[in-house]
């Protein structure tokens, strides 16, 4: 699983909801956070990779562990009630993500929705999604040697 590519597909597949992206901003965490903004007129809607578990390894040749990823999307709007506010924005998504399926994903899962913080007139509410993958072992390409020294 690339978690750059899976964040940018995620954030693609909110920004094709056009109610959505006409009341928000939909971008990835930028890597400076200079280029990080805050919300104005739209809402703000930011899509980060958060972690990822792996189940416990029951194989006993070459690996192979399913994991499950988790992503954090981040609401941030002027407003917490009505059309341009986090209640809503975050309904948009959950609809947008439900059952989406990234490359190299199973389908997308909701998981918890919660206040994060209320700080220069800017609500933020957090949203975590998770999919699940399946990682294996990469093994050496080898050709194994002749079972006998005899021509055949």
């Amino acid at each position: 699983m690339n978690y750059q590519a899976v964040e940018s597909e995620l954030a693609h597949q909110l920004e094709a909801n056009t109610d959505l992206s006409a009341i928000a901003d939909i971008t990835v965490l930028p890597e400076d956070i200079a280029q990080y903004k805050i919300p104005v007129v739209n809402g703000l809607v930011t899509v980060v990779f958060m972690s990822e578990i792996f189940d416990k390894n029951q194989s006993i040749g070459p690996i192979s562990q399913h994991s499950t990823a988790t992503f954090t999307i981040s609401i941030q709007s002027r407003r917490l009630r009505g059309p341009k506010g986090v209640y809503s924005i975050s309904e948009l998504i959950k609809q947008s993500l439900m059952g989406f399926t990234p490359t190299d994903c199973g389908a997308v899962s909701l998981g918890d929705f919660a206040y994060v913080n209320y700080q220069n007139d800017v609500w933020e509410y957090s949203l975590s999604v998770a999919c699940r993958s399946l990682r294996t072992q990469i093994l050496p390409h080898s050709v194994d040697p002749p079972l006998t020294d005899q021509p055949v």
